[in-house]
């Protein structure tokens, strides 16, 4: 059996990651991938996943698509919600992609930490998206 490649976009609080998450998503709805996809939003409110939610391409009732609000993913307990929900999307179906958005807050190693063991996972992509005006403003800080 193959190993199942994931992709973790991470990146800026409001550098635009659901966007590009969103736009990947309308490619494979043209492509006929198999994406499943699980955001992780900190606010109980799920904003993010309410947005990739609109776009038709993953669903819970799918079996595609699983949210983690409220809690860091890069958290001791996001990384146990976080194998909960691998577990769940390749025990219902077998994806040929799973992307991962994490929290703007979050921090990607313990998810890379994660995927070290996992024969069944293949981390294969770290994205990283910045909003260049805070960056700018940071290093001249």
């Amino acid at each position: 059996m193959s190993s199942i490649p994931v992709t973790i976009l991470h990146g800026f609080l409001g550098a635009g990651k659901t966007t590009f998450l969103r736009n990947i998503l309308q490619q494979t709805e043209y492509s006929g991938d198999e994406l499943s996809v699980i955001v992780n939003d900190m606010s109980e409110l799920d904003v993010d996943g309410v947005l990739i939610l609109n776009t038709d391409a993953v669903s819970e009732d799918q079996g595609n698509f699983v949210t983690i609000s409220g809690d860091s993913i890069s958290s001791p307990s996001g990384v146990q919600k976080l194998d909960k929900a691998l577990k769940k999307l390749c025990a219902e179906n077998a994806p040929e992609w799973i992307v991962i958005e994490t929290s703007g807050s979050s921090h990607p190693l313990p998810l890379v930490e994660y995927f070290k063991n996992s024969v069944r996972l293949a981390l294969k992509d770290v994205i990283t998206l910045v909003d260049v005006t805070w960056l700018r403003d940071d290093f001249q800080q």
